[in-house]
């Protein structure tokens, strides 16, 4: 099992202008601390045992993370460093006599997608070499000026630090390491100034540093108040779906819901509880349209609308606070589609005491039916074939096969008007039906679209049971 080192003894004083006493490691990003963010991080990407230096205010980032420990799930040791104020190379000794084989390097004050974690630990290094992730994008760069840069060639390292010639990536402070990169350091705090880079470089010299390109995805530095609202900003952008979003959640809905979610990770609110204010929401908005007058159906249309845009926020903030869970994920799922079965009760009700629409009896049995059996479809999907709990997943997995195989036409058909069965897009529309006072449209529409679904999905039968055990789950 590889051990994680978090170097965490630093003062961090360019961050503590705003809070002079609070250690940099526990200032808060988008709602968790930067240190715990990375923890969580690399549990994601299967390391499970880390060893963290600590010197100034090191008391307090322990006491933090012992009392979270459980809920963290992990193996934490704590080692101090009295000599916090030189490089930080001095404290990665620090850990030397509680690591047992190769090991990953991070610093408690990057944050960074669990996902280059993951395929870093893919690329052990040789006995005698070190791999260091590395960002070619330098366009993006946030403050290229105070990165460590990179110069490469091929898969190697040639030079680096922070005031080098040419170069052609940036240093994103996660490192995979063997006992080897160890002796380079020492040798770099007994004649040299310390420094991990220099040690890097020491071992760049003898062909022995390798880089991985982590590609397109996020990582930042976190070491000035401006490069915490970066980094906000692109957790933020991060949470996103735009892969499964449709153009009413595009252009509009997560336009809102990403204002929404920023006021509540700042508050002491878990990603199910906002799953169960939604849900509530959602029944209110059912009751007020089940008075069948205007004001009532209005208003209940406009509730509707807002709890779908609602509902993007415990997903967004799962992901941000590194919350998610396959509990949260069903609950998600299960008060999603409960929300639907009351609505359309309300819809029902509203409907036969307005007695404009002669069938709404024949089209509320065929809409439930519809319904009904587009949920069983899915939900067996879900539960025989995936390790998922969100219906988002079947979407996905039948439309990859769509797109991946030569389909027959209603597969082609299927493509084409998928966005209608998008709660963004019907939920928008139902709207605009309680506004123009028409529930019984709802469910003509309900009747059509719910039908539709199911029979479709099971004329597409081969593709849509094929398994994908390998999906994670969604939000």
């Amino acid at each position: 099992m590889v051990q994680a080192v978090i170097i965490a003894a630093g003062k961090g004083n360019r961050l503590r202008k705003e809070n002079g006493r609070l250690p940099k490691p526990l200032y808060s990003v988008a709602g968790l601390p930067i240190i715990e963010r990375v923890i969580l991080s690399a549990k994601k990407a299967g390391i499970s045992e880390f060893v963290i230096v600590i010197g100034w205010a090191g008391e307090r980032i322990q006491r933090w993370l012992e009392g979270r420990q459980k809920k963290l799930g992990v193996r934490l040791q704590f080692v101090v460093n009295p000599e916090w104020e030189r490089a930080n190379g001095f404290s990665l000794l620090k850990a030397k006599d509680h690591l047992r084989d190769d090991f990953v390097l991070l610093m408690s004050d990057h944050i960074f997608d669990w996902k280059i974690l993951e395929n870093l630990l893919k690329r052990p290094p040789a006995p005698d070499e070190m791999t260091l992730g590395v960002d070619r994008r330098l366009e993006e760069i946030f403050d290229e000026t105070d990165a460590t840069k990179v110069r490469t060639e091929g898969d190697r390292i040639r030079v680096i630090g922070k005031e080098i010639g040419p170069y052609d990536a940036i240093d994103t402070g996660l490192f995979y390491c063997s006992p080897l990169f160890l002796k380079a350091v020492e040798k770099s705090c007994r004649e040299g100034n310390g420094s991990i880079s220099e040690a890097v470089q020491a071992m760049a010299a003898e062909g022995k540093g390798k880089i991985f390109d982590i590609g397109n995805r996020y990582w930042q530095d976190v070491d000035t108040p401006e490069a915490l609202k970066e980094a906000e900003r692109i957790l933020f952008q991060a949470a996103r779906k735009p892969a499964t979003d449709g153009f009413v959640s595009s252009l509009l809905n997560r336009k809102i819901s990403g204002v929404i979610s920023r006021m509540l990770i700042r508050l002491p609110v878990t990603p199910n509880q906002i799953t169960f204010s939604s849900f509530l929401i959602g029944l209110l908005s059912s009751f007020l349209i089940s008075r069948a007058d205007y004001p009532s159906v209005a208003l209940g249309g406009l509730l509707f609308q807002f709890a779908s845009i609602y509902d993007g926020c415990d997903g967004e903030v799962a992901k941000i606070k590194m919350a998610q869970s396959k509990l949260g994920e069903w609950m998600d799922t299960v008060s999603d589609n409960l929300t639907y079965l009351a609505f359309f009760g309300g819809v029902l009700i509203a409907s036969l005491r307005q007695g404009i629409f002669p069938h709404t009896v024949s089209v509320g049995i065929s809409a439930l039916t519809g319904i009904v059996l587009s949920m069983f479809v899915m939900a067996f999907y879900l539960i025989r074939y995936t390790t998922s709990g969100s219906f988002v997943t079947v979407q996905q997995d039948l439309t990859s096969d769509i797109k991946n195989r030569q389909q027959p036409s209603l597969g082609r058909l299927f493509m084409s008007l998928k966005f209608l069965v998008k709660r963004d897009f019907f939920a928008f529309l139902f709207m605009i039906l309680c506004l123009f006072n028409k529930p019984h449209w709802i469910l003509v529409f309900w009747a059509i679209g719910a039908n539709a679904l199911w029979l479709t999905l099971l004329f597409l039968k081969k593709e849509f049971t094929r398994a994908r055990t390998t999906l994670q789950p969604q939000d």
